[in-house]
Protein backbone atom coordinates (compact mmCIF):
# COMPACT_ATOMS: atom_id res chain seq x y z
CA UNK A 1 0.00 0.00 0.00
CA UNK A 2 2.83 2.26 0.94
CA UNK A 3 4.72 1.67 -2.26
CA UNK A 4 1.52 2.46 -4.32
CA UNK A 5 0.74 5.81 -2.55
CA UNK A 6 4.23 6.85 -3.00
CA UNK A 7 4.36 5.70 -6.55
CA UNK A 8 1.15 8.41 -6.78
CA UNK A 9 2.97 11.12 -5.44
CA UNK A 10 5.82 10.69 -7.74
CA UNK A 11 4.08 10.45 -11.06
CA UNK A 12 0.32 11.74 -9.78
CA UNK A 13 -1.58 9.66 -12.34
CA UNK A 14 -4.73 8.21 -12.40
CA UNK A 15 -4.09 4.46 -12.39
CA UNK A 16 -1.50 4.94 -9.16
CA UNK A 17 -4.11 6.67 -7.55
CA UNK A 18 -6.63 4.01 -8.04
CA UNK A 19 -4.59 1.27 -7.34
CA UNK A 20 -3.58 3.09 -4.08
CA UNK A 21 -7.59 3.64 -2.83
CA UNK A 22 -7.78 0.07 -3.55
CA UNK A 23 -5.07 -1.33 -1.30
CA UNK A 24 -5.86 1.10 0.97
CA UNK A 25 -9.32 0.10 1.21
CA UNK A 26 -8.47 -3.56 1.52
CA UNK A 27 -6.03 -2.99 4.54
CA UNK A 28 -9.04 -0.90 6.28
CA UNK A 29 -11.16 -3.29 6.02
CA UNK A 30 -8.62 -6.12 7.32
CA UNK A 31 -7.90 -3.96 10.08
CA UNK A 32 -12.02 -3.86 10.55
CA UNK A 33 -12.47 -7.39 10.80
CA UNK A 34 -9.55 -7.71 13.17
CA UNK A 35 -10.78 -5.67 15.39
CA UNK A 36 -14.20 -7.52 15.32
CA UNK A 37 -12.25 -10.76 15.76
CA UNK A 38 -10.51 -8.74 19.11
CA UNK A 39 -13.71 -7.27 20.74
CA UNK A 40 -15.53 -10.54 20.75
CA UNK A 41 -13.19 -12.45 21.85
CA UNK A 42 -12.71 -10.17 24.61
CA UNK A 43 -16.19 -9.58 24.92
CA UNK A 44 -17.92 -12.75 24.65
CA UNK A 45 -21.63 -12.98 24.76
CA UNK A 46 -23.31 -15.27 27.24
CA UNK A 47 -25.64 -18.03 26.43
CA UNK A 48 -28.59 -17.59 28.64
CA UNK A 49 -30.44 -20.29 27.12
CA UNK A 50 -27.95 -22.69 27.63
CA UNK A 51 -29.00 -25.42 30.84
Amino acid sequence: MREAQKEYFRFKNNKALVDSKRLEKAVDAEIERVKKILYEKQNPKLDLLRR
